[in-house]
């Protein structure tokens, strides 16, 4: 699987560059196209919308596109997006009139939104481009600009420049919840705790710019200073802090009782290229400290890197069997076999929410499935049906600093159906109290997590 996914990025590197214009479609003369205000390119594009293509030879959108006149936008980027479609999705693409009408009805709907004064053709190339991703079905592909690319890739790694919190939004206060410190940081080293509020960003309210943006403007230069506004109960200071580059705490362990009752509990919020070592750690350590189960809590977890899911749980499964399964866009099959000689020989105990979702989807599931195969003591999930994803999407990067993620294939668990629509269905069903639907666990009172306590009554 792994060298087929290498050799699909190889390919698709290329793939701007060497996408041509199609023979037999004739380009209207480029020396008159003027450039377009919005509005003009509005009134130019709803009456393409009514234009009949019959008996033209058009093979791609852009084509389409091009062909009535909608002009400077960058047809061999969208061409080679197409491209990627016709080689690789996972189901039918519609034609390209089909295509390029439904994408036009989404732009116009764009710039009305936006009412720009004047045409922004890269912009106009990104709606272009979204809008293709909507009218194809691909509900999870994803056109990542300059920034969007670089945050992606950030994510991935694990590794960042930031001042070392892990956030959430306060949906109730419309601000940034810190949620863990970590060990080193700035942040910890200026005094910032779990549980306070950031308000606002370089004296710029949370509530006004949005939590992504937020977080973007809290990153940043390494060596650079934010400063930041912060609410700590009733008292609100602010505190300059210098940026650093950091890795990201993806897991987080501690033991819950004592003695011959003692359990482990290892949070996991995400899947990237540094939770395998620190998932290892977590667990060696709390074998050591002679835990009698582990509790693995992949509430709000929204997945990840598949490679760092199939890694941990061959670290805890016995080899020789599957990990994971995957059908591809042309029906093809295979399967990744546990074979890194280490296995845990204890009992598991899964939680889950309405927000697990992808890889933490196929690791519940998985210990699930070896547990009912008989294959390990015990695993049981606990908690609410999970998202329901269960596709595998891969990156195609562009020579311009930008990429697209594309669904490649259907991945399912070793031994069940796929979930993919459906989620992954408790052992045992239990629903947080609703103070706490939604919060992120690490906030919630264990004497109030009532999730939890099932999974650790299960172990008992």
């Amino acid at each position: 699987m792994k060298r087929i996914l290498v050799a699909l990025l190889l390919v698709l590197c290329f793939a701007l560059s060497s996408c041509q214009f199609p023979q037999g479609t004739t380009k209207p003369d480029s020396s008159s196209v003027a450039e377009l205000t919005a509005a003009e390119l509005i009134t130019n594009l709803t009456q393409a919308l009514e234009k009949d293509t019959e008996g033209q030879n058009i093979k791609y959108a852009a084509d389409w596109l091009y062909f009535y006149g909608l002009d400077g936008f960058s047809r061999d980027k969208l061409a080679a997006v197409e491209q990627v479609y016709d080689w690789y999705f996972i189901r039918e693409v519609p034609d390209a009139v089909t295509v390029a009408k439904s994408m036009i009805d989404w732009v116009i709907r764009g710039l009305e939104e936006q009412v720009l004064d004047h045409t922004d053709y890269t912009k106009l190339t990104e709606f272009l481009i979204s809008a293709y991703l909507v009218s194809v079905g691909d509900k999870y592909a994803t056109y990542l600009n300059e920034q969007d690319y670089k945050s992606f890739q950030s994510d991935t790694s694990g590794n960042f420049v930031g001042v070392g919190v892990s956030a959430t939004f306060n949906t109730r206060d419309n601000t940034i919840e810190v949620i863990s410190v970590i060990a080193g940081s700035p942040a910890e080293g200026a005094g910032l705790q779990v549980g306070d509020f950031i308000t606002h960003v370089d004296g710029d309210a949370v509530v006004d710019m949005g939590y992504y943006t937020a977080i973007d403007r809290i990153r940043g230069e390494e060596g650079t200073t934010v400063r930041l506004t912060i609410l700590r109960g009733e008292e609100s200071f602010e505190v300059d802090i210098v940026r650093a580059a950091l890795t990201e705490q993806t897991v987080y362990h501690r033991i819950i009782g004592e003695g011959e009752q003692a359990v482990g509990y290892v949070l996991i919020t995400t899947f990237s290229e540094v939770t395998v070592p620190q998932f290892k750690t977590a667990v060696d350590e709390l074998e050591q400290a002679g835990v009698k189960a582990i509790v693995f809590d992949m509430r709000n977890n929204g997945g990840g890197l598949l490679t760092a899911v199939l890694d941990m749980l061959d670290y805890l499964l016995p080899d020789g069997k599957p990990l994971a399964n995957y059908v591809y866009y042309d029906g093809s099959k295979e399967y990744d076999v546990g074979d890194d000689g280490h296995k845990v020989d204890l009992p598991f105990a899964i939680v889950t929410n309405a927000y697990t979702a992808s890889a933490a989807e196929l690791f519940s599931c998985a210990l699930q499935d070896y547990a009912k195969e008989g294959l390990i003591s015990h695993a049981k999930v606990v908690g609410n049906i999970t998202y329901g994803k269960g596709t595998m999407q891969t990156l195609v990067p562009f020579n311009d600093d930008t990429a697209l993620t594309v669904s490649l294939a259907y991945y399912q668990p070793p031994f069940s159906a796929n979930y993919e629509g459906v989620g992954v269905i408790p052992d045992v069903e239990v629903s947080l109290p609703e103070i706490h639907a939604g919060k992120n666990p690490q906030v919630i009172p264990q004497a109030e997590d009532t999730q939890l306590n099932a999974a650790l009554a299960l172990l008992q």
